[in-house]
């Protein structure tokens, strides 16, 4: 019998609950937005929080490339929406490890990984790998999108969200992965379309790319 995607395993610790949101006209609720307070990227206070967005005061979206390989096709992509009175809220996909797993690249064409779509303030995912973690370093860009395109780019991430929390699914490296799902996200708004080499074998020249195009500043 074929193995099913589940949200129901025992998590590693950090990736145990899932943010969703109530999307209402107007404004977007989150719930479980993950706000760790990290002494170092193992040892942590674990806290989450809940937060409403107003759709219309989104007034900036920035794309984080983190580099985490001597390879540098691979990136992992972080996004960020900034509103006009402070509030801000990053989405980080990834492999949603289970308790004491490891993450082995090749294993992801064996479904042993679920996807996650992890949603957490910038102190808590941004700082992570800019203060604790040894070899990754976030790279930021702001978007140039207009108004529509931002708010449909933040609606687009938190319909997938709940998507996920419905119907989980499995990672892959290959066709399922933090990259590709970004990519789609952001094929969904722009005017010029991300070619597949990026979305699938060259994350870690998407800045590249989106600079070629005048999509970000660099």
């Amino acid at each position: 019998m074929f193995k099913q995607p589940s949200n129901n395993r025992d998590w590693e610790k950090d990736q145990k609950i899932l943010a969703h949101a109530m999307i209402e006209s107007g404004k977007i609720s989150l719930f479980n937005i993950r706000n760790f307070k990290y002494r170092s990227e193992f040892d942590y206070e674990v806290d989450y929080c809940s937060q409403v967005f107003e759709i219309d005061r989104l007034i900036d979206v920035s794309l984080g490339i983190v580099a985490f390989s001597k390879n540098p096709l691979l990136a992992h992509i972080l996004t960020t929406f900034e509103f006009a009175d402070g509030k801000s809220v990053v989405f980080s996909i990834e492999v949603r490890k289970q308790k004491d797993q490891k993450f082995i690249a090749w294993q992801t064409a064996f479904n042993n990984y679920e996807l996650m779509y992890v949603v957490a303030t910038r102190s808590d995912v941004i700082d992570l790998r800019n203060k604790h973690r040894k070899n990754e370093r976030v790279v930021e860009y702001k978007l140039n999108l207009d108004q529509d395109q931002k708010c449909r780019l933040f609606l687009d991430f938190c319909i997938r969200l709940n998507q996920l929390k419905g119907g989980p699914e499995f990672f892959n490296l290959f066709y399922n992965s933090c990259s590709s799902n970004a990519i789609n996200h952001l094929n969904k708004v722009l005017d010029w379309k991300v070619p597949w080499f990026y979305k699938y074998l060259a994350p870690g020249y998407l800045d590249k790319a989106l600079g070629n195009r005048k999509i970000i500043n660099q």
